[in-house]
């Protein structure tokens, strides 16, 4: 007679706490990661752009600053 395993309920515990707990993170903390995202996607439309800058002669941080004023206006 073949003995049938009774489900474990452990690993869906888990699993719906994760993403319980991720949800909730990610709810309390979009006053950080929303302008932290936004400030990684314009440091990478801007890199290309910098490195052409610092490949013509500027040193990096006047780079950076004519980018980043040149995306302000």
């Amino acid at each position: 007679m073949i003995k049938e395993r009774e489900p474990s309920y452990d690993f869906n515990l888990a699993l719906l706490q994760y993403v319980v707990y991720g949800a909730a993170i990610l709810y309390f903390g979009r006053d950080i990661f929303i302008p932290l995202s936004f400030a990684a996607l314009i440091s990478f439309v801007i890199y290309p752009s910098c490195k052409w800058l610092e490949k013509r002669g500027f040193r990096r941080m006047t780079a950076i600053l004519i980018n980043v004023s040149l995306l302000l206006v």
